[in-house]
């Protein structure tokens, strides 16, 4: 008897039942120390953002009020891009792998906004200044990083409260596949 275990990604829209799906151990950044100018690419301690083709780069909330509300969920402070017609991408890239990613997302206008993985794409529908959690776990890769963002109809996309790192899976899919390993 053999057994096969496989996990596609799953998606959250709760912060909690993310966390509780991906088992702790994630690193976060709440974009309370982002740089104090606008750049095309922000470094911080695990990741940076890039965005790339666009005319308005990165920015954050506190240097640059344009965003009309606010996207912070989390602390005194968010990131944000403009996704005009240029803007084709908004990169997450990690020092690490990742199988784990949550943030919250605020657009401007409402918007669609596409996110991509390696091995995942999925979009999400979001009214007007209305902070949304988004959430992606796959524990069948090591890595599905680097993130891309892409948001219809030119809004201002702001990200607060990210996580990410390795889930570890669930205790139960752990009996199984050691329970398939001594078959």
């Amino acid at each position: 008897i053999s057994f096969s275990v496989s996990a596609v990604p799953v998606y959250y829209n709760s912060e909690a039942n993310f966390l509780s799906a991906a088992g702790g151990g994630l690193g976060f950044e709440s974009y309370e120390n982002a740089p104090g100018v606008v750049s095309d690419t922000y470094n911080f301690s695990g990741f940076s953002i890039s965005e790339t083709n666009g005319i308005n780069a990165l920015t954050n909330v506190a240097i640059n009020g344009a965003f009309g509300t606010t996207p912070v969920t989390d602390g005194v402070n968010a990131i944000w891009y403009d996704d005009n017609g240029g803007s084709l991408s908004n990169f997450f890239s990690f020092n690490s792998g990742v199988n784990a990613f949550g943030l919250y997302i605020t657009t401007d206008l409402s918007s669609t906004v596409t996110i991509r993985g390696t091995n995942f794409s999925t979009s999400i529908n979001l009214a007007a200044n209305t902070p949304t959690f988004f959430g992606v776990i796959d524990t069948s890769v090591a890595n599905f990083a680097p993130i891309q963002f892409d948001a219809s109809g030119g809004p201002l996309v702001g990200f607060d409260a990210t996580y990410y790192g390795t889930a570890v899976p669930e205790p139960a899919m752990l009996s199984l596949l050691g329970l398939g390993l001594l078959m």
